[in-house]
């Protein structure tokens, strides 16, 4: 008896902490929100982007906008950060008409140089009016990015760190 007690006890010990970790593991991956303005993302495209997402450590905002910025770089990346509203997360913006893009982060493990190459990731796509496409390679690009980053210990701290603005995709 006094043996069967002894292999239960650390049993439900263990259960108890693979489930506080699961919690954990879960816990580190955020939301994702779409925003298409654009009106350019299908049903399959936002499922696409949502297992791209999913794999994410960090809440995901995407927006699709359909102009309006007449060549206003600034007013767009300052809407696209508008949205960075909670640490943890991401955005991923593209004007489809303007032919602008912007990738921003705020305490999620990322660099400067990784929301950079997530743009760039994604502009190529983007080009070709592959919408989706673009969205999904730069969350891959960041989720990449995060899981270097995150393992070096060495996390992104402050507000949303910008891609420098740079004219239009190709």
């Amino acid at each position: 008896m006094a043996i069967r007690r002894l292999i239960r006890v650390p049993l439900v010990l263990l259960l108890v902490l693979a489930a506080c970790l699961t919690q954990v593991s879960t816990a580190a991956a955020g939301n994702l929100t779409v925003r298409d303005d654009a009106g350019v993302l299908t049903s399959a495209d936002q499922q696409t982007i949502r297992d791209s997402a999913s794999r994410a450590p960090f809440s995901v905002y995407v927006w699709t906008a359909k102009g309006g910025y007449t060549g206003n770089k600034a007013a767009f990346v300052s809407a696209a950060d508008a949205l960075v509203t909670s640490d943890n997360s991401v955005v991923v913006a593209v004007d489809t008409v303007d032919k602008f893009t912007h990738v921003a982060a705020r305490n999620a493990r990322l660099t400067t140089a990784a929301t950079t190459a997530a743009k760039t990731a994604a502009d190529s796509s983007f080009g070709q009016g592959q919408w989706a496409a673009g969205v999904t390679a730069a969350l891959t690009s960041l989720t990449s990015a995060a899981a270097v980053y995150g393992a070096n210990g060495a996390p992104n701290q402050g507000g949303p760190v910008p891609v420098a603005p740079q004219n239009s995709f190709p």
